[in-house]
């Protein structure tokens, strides 16, 4: 997969893009047990007890082949968005391109936004 930054490019270090990295690339490897490491506290918490490995399949059943950053801010000092352009495939030589707004939160528990806490990224603002 792919994964190209438009315009400038963002340090390492800059945790909120990190956290959307590694989503696009778990995702990318069907490895959804380990998508707990790099999603929103609250959502992990609040959909644990519904089977968090299980909501984030169906959620994520295509393949993505690319993903293109076209813009970032930070909209306050817990909350990050990025908008991106996903090229997934949805069957056997058929792909699509969708953008969306990809929005990383830090929370200190669940539904407690804090700059002290850690940032995760909201799986549904980036369902496809």
């Amino acid at each position: 997969m792919k994964i190209k930054v438009k315009g400038s490019v963002l340090p390492e270090d800059r945790i909120p893009l990190k956290m959307i990295v590694q989503f696009f690339m778990l995702w990318r490897d069907s490895k959804w047990d380990k998508m707990r490491d790099v999603i929103q506290i609250s959502w992990v918490d609040m959909i644990d007890e519904f089977g968090l490995t299980e909501n984030l399949k169906a959620m994520f059943s295509t393949k993505p082949v690319e993903v293109e950053l076209l813009s970032h801010r930070f909209v306050n000092n817990v909350v990050f968005d990025a908008e991106v352009k996903i090229k997934h495939q949805i069957a056997r030589k058929v792909f699509r391109e969708e953008v969306r707004r990809a929005r990383v939160i830090c929370e200190a528990k669940p539904m407690t936004p804090s700059p002290d806490g850690c940032w995760g990224l909201n799986p549904n603002s980036i369902q496809v």
